[in-house]
């Protein structure tokens, strides 16, 4: 009886022994997986709550935000603010490179943007694709308080916009100031 007792015991603690290191190899996981903890690499502060915003304060953050979305961050239920003006006009524009939009029709921006009230000058595209604006596709989500300014955007295809492309979301206070946009179809100052 006694070596039965032993045997088990031992089992149990042999077992015991290894679930620590399971639990840290799946901490380690989460760890490495950037989709899990966007707000380390995009943004300059928050934690994505309504009371607690992500921020986005350059244009490399803006830029950063868009490249996570095309690698497959939704940002779904998320809140992201804008807390400073931002010209796009000395990396993008005629001769220089043409912006891709936040969101695509494969992955959507699924966020609540909220520009705080700030403008962004500048903004320069030139595509054959639709869904073209700031951001390209926004789904469930939506946009407020943001200025678009002095831009072009041109789609030889569909749905353009300075704001968005297409928004199946809302949008509440965004103004196009002097932000000219030609599309085969659907064109609009702030949505397509």
């Amino acid at each position: 009886m006694k070596k039965r007792f032993f045997g088990l015991a031992l089992a149990l603690v042999l077992c015991l022994g290894l679930f620590p290191a399971q639990v840290l190899a799946a901490e380690d996981e989460e760890a490495d997986n950037p989709s899990d903890q966007p707000a380390a690499s995009v943004f300059a502060g928050g934690a994505g709550t309504e009371d607690n915003p992500y921020l986005i304060s350059s244009l490399s953050e803006l830029e950063a935000l868009r490249d996570s979305v095309i690698g497959g961050e939704t940002y779904e239920g998320k809140n992201i603010e804008l807390t400073a003006d931002i010209d796009m006009s000395e990396k993008y524009g005629e001769g220089k490179a043409s912006w891709d939009p936040i969101g695509t029709e494969q992955k959507k921006f699924m966020a609540v943007f909220d520009g705080g009230g700030h403008t962004i000058t500048g903004i320069y595209i030139n595509s054959d694709k639709s869904y073209m604006g700031l951001f390209g596709w926004v789904e469930k989500g939506g946009i407020k308080n943001l200025t678009m300014k002095d831009g072009t955007v041109i789609t030889t295809d569909g749905l353009a916009g300075a704001v968005v492309g297409i928004i199946n979301g809302w949008i509440v206070n965004c103004h196009n100031k002097s932000v000219n946009v030609t599309s085969r179809m659907f064109a609009g100052g702030i949505a397509g």
